[in-house]
């Protein structure tokens, strides 16, 4: 067996969780309501319910927004979208990969 150590950005991970599922959990220990968090974050509640559901990239405002209304960090909102998009363009291409593999019968 070999005890290598891989550096952490080597890793390919198959699953990155989305920031909205964040601030769902801060809603929920915060009993916030989707049209209370659009109240103290200054977003628009269509917007909040595709940033939940990852549909929605978080801007610099709205990380703001969501740091006054949850107190989760702004910067670490940023980080976790970043992270999340970074994660979804490697993705692209594995979709395309293995749709490829199956009309070939592989």
């Amino acid at each position: 067996m070999n005890n290598d150590i891989i550096p952490l950005n080597d890793l390919e991970l198959d699953y990155c969780t989305p920031p909205g599922a964040t601030i769902e959990e801060a809603m929920e220990t915060l009993c916030m309501s989707k049209e209370s968090l659009a109240a103290l974050s200054g977003i628009e509640v269509g917007q909040i319910t595709r940033i939940l559901k990852g549909s929605c990239p978080i801007s610099r405002d709205m990380a703001c927004g969501l740091e006054r209304a949850t107190g989760i960090p702004s910067t670490f909102l940023l980080r976790m979208e970043e992270e999340y998009r970074n994660f979804l363009k490697k993705q692209r291409p594995r979709k395309r990969e293995k749709a490829g593999a199956v009309l070939q019968g592989k």
